[in-house]
Formats: structure tokens, C-alpha cells, sequence
């Protein structure tokens, strides 16, 4: 917290649009924001105004007048964008394709790229997506020139990825956990769509 420059402590309305108290608040506001002539450039400004009750409000003829003023300062980034930084770091990609398409390649080989470029990247298998991650399923499905199937999957798992299947999909088809691949998590879609609400990129194949 800072003391106000120039600011007189002794009680001034809170209603007044002017005047040398108003006046060097906002100076002392506008140079701390916009030059960072008084201090460090800061993120966030708490202004905070204290009634003086040591003296009848009415007796100044007002409704409001305040005794003291400070205004908090912080160079810390503001929750919002400690999430908005955070997610931006995240993908969140789904596939409902199953190993007679393509596309299946396609989305687990941009997984694998996300985490090499440094993101947090999920994976919310729905549909026909289940059948990749049953145990064998994948063992000889190729699309040329990307890598085999499986091996696109599991090295996905194993670098840190993280694989959703969707519970009503993997019930339907008479799945367990045991027939899945080791890290593979059974869920509905709350935390696809948790990081989704957040911001996290999604893809969809």
C-alpha cells in the first residue's frame, strides 16, 4: 500500500467531481499506471477510502465524506489471467473415429506434436474413438507415412498426455477398465469440459 501524495488527510467529500484531494488521486493513479513515474508499473489498484466517525457525517452538511485515503498497488498478475495464461498452455482434442478411419491417426499424431510444443494436451475419446485405446486394437493399424497407431497412443500416455473414454461409450460396448490400455481414465465429459469453460483450445477429429 502507498500513501497518497499530496492527498490532505483531513475529511473531503467523496461526492466532489473536483478539487485538490480528487485531483491527487487521480494524478498519482494515472502516473503509476500510465508512466510508472511514482512506482513499479501495477496490475491491479485498490483504492480504499475511510470514513472519519470520529466527527458526525451530518455535521459537514454532506451524506459522504471520507477522512483517509491509500491506494494498494500490486505487480501481481490478477487471478484471471493466471488462468487465462494457464489455459493457454492446454488442448483438449477429440475423436470419435475409430481405427477404420484416418482421422484417428490424424488426432493422436497433432496430440503427440502438442506435447512437444510444450502444451497440455487431453484427449476425450467418444464413439467409435473407444475402440483405440481397447487392448490390441491398434497393433496394426497404420497410416502411411505417419507412425503406427498404437505407438502413436501409448507413446502419447507415456510422455504425459492424458486419455479420456467416454463412460457411457466404453459401457455400451461391454469395456472394463481391463480392457483398456494402462493410463487410459473412464469419464464422462466434466473434465473435457472443464478445461474447455476455462479456455483450453479444442480440436475435434
Amino acid at each position: 500500500e502507498y500513501p497518497v501524495p499530496g492527498v490532505d488527510t483531513s475529511p473531503f467529500a467523496a461526492g466532489k467531481s473536483g478539487g485538490g484531494d480528487f485531483d491527487a488521486v487521480s494524478s498519482f493513479v494515472w502516473s503509476a499506471c500510465v508512466d510508472g513515474s511514482n512506482v513499479a508499473r501495477p496490475t491491479r489498484i485498490h483504492l480504499v477510502c475511510g470514513v472519519d466517525e470520529r466527527r458526525p457525517i451530518d455535521a459537514w452538511g454532506v451524506d459522504h465524506y471520507t477522512y483517509w485515503t491509500r491506494i494498494s498497488l500490486s505487480n501481481h498478475q490478477p487471478s484471471i489471467d493466471r488462468v487465462k495464461n494457464k489455459m493457454a498452455n492446454e488442448l483438449v482434442v477429440m475423436c470419435t473415429r475409430g481405427t477404420d478411419d484416418e482421422r484417428s491417426s490424424v488426432a493422436f499424431t497433432i496430440a503427440c506434436g502438442g506435447l512437444t510444443a510444450g502444451l497440455n494436451v487431453s484427449v476425450f475419446l467418444t464413439s467409435a474413438g473407444i475402440d483405440l485405446v481397447r487392448r490390441g486394437s491398434t497393433s496394426t493399424t497404420q497410416v502411411a507415412p505417419l507412425e503406427n497407431l498404437e505407438h502413436l497412443i501409448t507413446s502419447f500416455i507415456t510422455r504425459g498426455g492424458t486419455v479420456w473414454a467416454c463412460t457411457p461409450c466404453v459401457q455400451a460396448r461391454g469395456y472394463t477398465q481391463s480392457d483398456l490400455l494402462d493410463g487410459v481414465i473412464i469419464t464422462g465429459a466434466s473434465p473435457m469440459l472443464h478445461k474447455v469453460k476455462e479456455g483450453a483450445a479444442t480440436l475435434s477429429f
